[in-house]
């Protein structure tokens, strides 16, 4: 999956239990050209496959680097 589809994803996933989420980025975009959504932040348990390494190979293998 290409990355801009796996960050539009997430967000369609925050906006269905934050829907203010949705009306927030619209008023950027009336505002704005063009948005671009590269943050995101998870909680994880550590558990396999949902430990913040697991979850970050997908966005590693992309060029995105884990900080702090």
């Amino acid at each position: 999956m290409p990355v801009h589809a796996l960050f539009e994803r997430l967000f369609q996933d925050y906006v269905s239990i934050a829907p203010q989420a949705g009306e927030i980025l619209q008023l950027f975009r009336a505002r704005e050209s063009e948005v671009v959504n590269d943050h995101v932040a998870f909680r994880t348990f550590a558990l396999p496959g949902m430990r913040i390494d697991d979850l970050g190979a997908a966005f590693t293998k992309h060029g995105y680097v884990k900080k702090d």
